[in-house]
């Protein structure tokens, strides 16, 4: 039989100390027009407002956005077009929602900065070799990697 415990665990999101003993919800909207999944796909600000709504109404402690498409097949898109999609969401979200907590999908490095500094708080990596790859990067400075899968983005990285 399988067992799963949750242990109490705490994530600081900018001077937001989340605590929790149970599992957490996060929400992921995609700012992308080649979602895996075709009803995950945010393509205005309106339909972002009001998926964010949702899940926060429905008990997501964290949103993920995510700008890069991680479907088989995807075309891959420059850094410049996965800015274009993210930093615009992050802002929107941080002006609508006060005091949410936002993640960003990204294993680039400048977009990861840039989410840091329009108001996200999180980066969360999918790709495996990505992150591990990230996180032995010397461009990971100022970020906490978890488990080499997703990084809280206030502190600097440890070994």
């Amino acid at each position: 039989m399988f067992k799963f415990t949750v242990m109490n665990q705490s994530m600081n999101f900018r001077g937001d100390l989340l605590v929790s003993d149970t599992a957490l919800v996060m929400g992921v909207l995609n700012v992308t027009p080649d979602s895996f999944y075709s009803g995950s796909r945010i393509l205005s600000e309106e339909a972002l407002v009001r998926q964010a709504e949702g899940m926060l109404t429905a008990g997501a402690a964290i949103l993920d956005l995510g700008g890069l498409s991680s479907r088989p097949g995807a075309l891959e898109i420059s850094e410049e077009e996965e800015k274009k999609r993210v930093l615009p969401a992050v802002e929107k979200l941080v002006r609508d929602f006060p005091g949410i907590r936002i993640s960003v999908d990204s294993y680039r490095y400048a977009v990861a900065r840039a989410a840091l500094e329009a108001g996200a708080a999180m980066l969360t990596i999918l790709v495996w070799r990505e992150a591990v790859a990230w996180r032995n990067s010397r461009q990971n400075s100022g970020f906490l990697m978890c488990a080499c899968i997703c990084a809280a983005i206030r502190k600097p990285c440890r070994e």
